[in-house]
């Protein structure tokens, strides 16, 4: 083996060395282009998932809203029902407490039962009072839309009775316009 013998190995090592370069370098070119993608496509993903968490915070809040509105009127019906039980919790008491002070006061003197009496019947009568005016309110009411639902319904049928009368007038003013037609052509 001379020293051409090495030469030609020597000269395929550069070749397969050269090409294993570009290689390199390709890859190193296509490691760049995919990570500059990466890194194009990590940006749009973190900007989509602060669309994303903006858009459940806005849901959520609205959510949130409805479910308040859904809410308080249940919450007040319920307020509304238990007040009732209470009201009318405290005027039966308010009515035994009130037989038992009558049988009391009778029992221990005429006078002073008949001034409590007295009192009494002018605190009812004022709670009466008041009562009346709140049963005139909702009867007026009532009356004033049965007024206002008959008014409607008299204003619907004198419209009919009104469109009915006015093609009536205009087949009379037709007619009235043929006969006149009718009588000047006659007397030509």
């Amino acid at each position: 083996m001379g020293m051409n013998d090495l030469t030609p190995d020597f000269e395929g090592d550069i070749k397969r060395a050269q090409a294993n370069f570009r290689k390199i370098t390709e890859l190193k070119e296509k490691l760049e282009i995919l990570t500059e993608h990466v890194q194009s496509r990590k940006e749009a993903l973190d900007e989509e998932i602060e669309e994303s968490l903006h858009d459940s915070i806005r849901n959520a809040r609205d959510c949130l809203e409805k479910i308040q509105e859904n809410v308080s009127p249940k919450l007040d019906k319920f307020i509304q029902a238990k007040l009732g039980e209470i009201d009318k919790q405290l005027g039966r008491w308010k009515d035994e407490t009130l037989e038992s002070v009558r049988g009391e006061i009778e029992k221990n003197s005429p006078a002073l039962s008949e001034r409590l009496l007295k009192d009494v019947e002018a605190v009812l009568s004022g709670k009466i009072n008041v009562l009346k005016r709140d049963l005139i309110e909702t009867a007026e009411k009532e009356a004033g839309s049965k007024i206002q639902a008959s008014l409607e319904k008299f204003n619907d049928a004198a419209r009919e009775e009104f469109r009915k009368n006015r093609f009536l007038s205009f087949m009379a003013l037709g007619l009235s316009i043929m006969a006149l037609f009718t009588a000047a052509w006659a007397l030509l």
